[in-house]
């Protein structure tokens, strides 16, 4: 049995009235394609001219939101201010998700994030360079 982990979540710090929650983005943990990303090294220049957040990679479809300021790096797992995210104490990429009062799929997204349906998330990126090899074979970005 193969066990997956959970690379970009919802944490439950957030407020509901302003429709934010805190997101993990990506932490160096493998991802279901065998690859990984290193939460401290990203360029967010590009991606600041617009923030916005996406349903299931759809560049052409409204967004659900945006990213409330800019991503920072900070220790998720046992032992943080980050106790749901299973696993060991590990760096990860955060962000502040801020969710549209606008459209129905945004607000139907927001629910389901604050009952707990919606449990995980994926990033988009542009490699920057070329990939190495990861300890199990799969790309290291």
């Amino acid at each position: 049995m193969v066990v997956k982990k959970l690379k970009g979540q919802p944490t439950q710090h957030g407020d509901d009235e302003e429709r934010t929650r805190v997101w993990v983005l990506t932490t160096g943990d493998t991802d279901r394609d065998g690859e990984t990303v290193d939460p401290e090294g990203g360029d967010f220049s590009e991606f600041a001219l617009n923030s916005a957040i996406q349903w299931n990679h759809d560049t052409e479809g409204e967004p659900l939101g945006q990213m409330d300021g800019k991503p920072w790096n900070e220790p998720v797992g046992e032992g943080t201010q980050y106790p749901e995210i299973l696993g060991p104490k590990r760096m990860a990429l955060l962000g502040r998700v801020k969710f549209s009062k606008v459209g129905q799929k945004a607000n139907e997204v927001w629910e389901k994030v604050k009952e707990g349906t919606i449990k995980a998330g994926s990033i988009s990126f542009v490699p920057l360079g070329g990939a190495k090899k990861n300890s199990n074979g799969g790309n290291h970005y």
